[in-house]
């Protein structure tokens, strides 16, 4: 793969990853406060959002080492949206350690 190639697959990717955290983000947040589903889920759990995001976070990664394993997924979504997903998840926890509310 060349610098261009590269570079052209990352751009599409953070346009992607944002595309992707924006909506689900909307999605699962229902209001305004962008980390209320992990609060939910850390008052429901009774632990910490950054355990919830850690949680939601290993669940993409247990598919990303299932497809590495398998070469194959078992649902209706693609490899790549796991990915996606995953990085949305550590670009959360990221805000939350440098800040989040």
């Amino acid at each position: 793969m060349t610098f261009p190639e590269f570079d052209k697959f990352r751009d599409q990717l953070i346009a992607d990853f944002k595309f992707v955290g924006d909506s689900k983000g909307k999605e699962y947040a229902h209001g305004e406060d962008r980390f209320a589903n992990f609060n939910r889920g850390a008052e429901r759990a009774k632990t910490s959002r950054l355990m919830v995001a850690q949680i939601y976070r290993d669940k993409h990664m247990d598919s990303i080492a299932s497809f590495i394993t398998d070469r194959k997924t078992y649902s209706g979504e693609n490899i790549r949206g796991r990915y996606i997903d995953a990085i949305n998840y550590l670009y959360i926890r990221i805000r939350y350690d440098y800040g989040g509310r």
